[in-house]
């Protein structure tokens, strides 16, 4: 599931989805012994992904990520709620799409 979401289909099919699941994924690879990113390096890695065209902002992101259960609520810093997921993520590799 994470490989899909990950994909250029995923991209197209679910955008918050992808972007979610990327942005796990760069805060495990990152920062593989604590899983958590600053508040800063978090929009760097929002604004990487370029979705601000289709309403993904970095503000967005950590809302509705919050919500969903995929991010905790943490003032200063950015990590995903749950571990394993983010161990997952940054063991997928992103599936090819045609």
């Amino acid at each position: 599931m994470i490989r899909d979401a990950l994909s250029t289909r995923g991209k197209g099919r679910n955008p918050w989805l992808y972007a979610i699941y990327s942005m796990i994924r760069s805060i495990a690879l990152e920062n593989p012994e604590s899983f958590v990113c600053s508040r800063a390096e978090f929009v760097e890695l929002v604004t990487r992904l370029g979705m601000g065209g289709m309403g993904i902002t970095p503000d967005y992101l950590l809302t509705t990520g919050v919500q969903r259960i995929f991010l905790p609520s943490v003032p200063l810093s950015v990590g995903p709620r749950i571990r394993l997921l983010a161990r997952i993520a940054a063991a997928a590799t992103p599936e090819v799409n045609p």
